[in-house]
C-alpha cells in the first residue's frame, strides 16, 4: 500500500483534480462495501496480498483471482481495492431517456498513469453484456453526489481458454 507521501506524489504527477482526489481517498479508506459470496459455478474466497497487506475478496477462482494475480505481480498496479464503494452509473438509454444505476464493481485500481474500476468478467460474459446494454456505453458517467467527475470504467476480460490463461485484455468501456 502507498504511503501518504507517495499518494501526494501520484495526484500531483497526474494533476488529480481535488474533488477527484477526495473520491479516491474515500475508496482507499472505506473497507469493502460488501463481502462476496460464489454463484452456481463460482468458487469464492480470500487472497493474502502482500502488496496491499490485507485479504482481498474474489467471488470467481478462475477470473477474479487471476486478475488478483496479475495486479499483484504487476509493478504497474501501485494499489487495488475488492468491492469498492457502491457508484452510481448515470446513462442515456437508447430510447433517450436518463437512467441511473447502483453498482459495485470488482476492484478499484490505481496504476502509474490511471485509476478507475474494474469489473473482471469471461470473455463470453462481457459479449453478453455488451449486446445486452448496446448502445448504452458511449455516454455512461460516474457521478459523485453534488460535485461530478468523469473517471473511466474498465473492464476486464480473461479469455475462458486455457491456453490463454495468463493474458487478459482490458477494454474500456466508457468515457465520452
Amino acid at each position: 500500500m502507498l504511503a501518504p507521501d507517495d499518494v501526494l506524489a501520484w495526484f500531483q504527477r497526474l494533476e488529480i483534480p481535488e474533488h477527484t482526489r477526495t473520491v479516491v481517498g474515500h475508496i482507499r479508506s472505506s473497507g469493502p462495501s460488501r463481502r462476496v459470496g460464489g454463484g452456481k459455478s463460482n468458487v469464492a474466497g480470500r487472497y493474502p496480498s502482500r502488496k496491499m497487506g490485507v485479504t482481498i475478496q474474489f467471488e470467481s477462482h478462475r477470473v477474479e483471482l487471476a486478475g488478483i494475480y496479475e495486479m499483484e505481480h504487476d509493478v504497474g498496479v501501485l494499489e487495488y481495492f475488492d468491492q469498492p464503494p457502491t457508484i452510481k452509473l448515470d446513462y442515456e438509454s437508447p430510447a433517450g431517456k436518463r437512467m441511473g444505476v447502483l453498482h459495485t464493481p470488482d476492484f478499484f485500481v490505481i496504476r502509474e498513469k490511471e485509476a478507475g474500476w474494474e469489473e473482471w468478467k469471461t470473455e463470453a460474459d462481457l459479449r453478453q453484456l455488451i449486446g445486452y446494454f448496446s448502445g448504452m456505453f458511449s455516454s455512461w458517467r460516474i457521478i459523485f453526489g453534488p460535485a461530478r467527475s468523469s473517471f473511466p470504467l474498465r473492464s476486464a476480460t480473461r479469455p475462458s481458454r486455457a491456453s490463454r490463461q495468463n493474458r487478459a485484455c482490458r477494454w474500456r468501456i466508457c468515457c465520452s
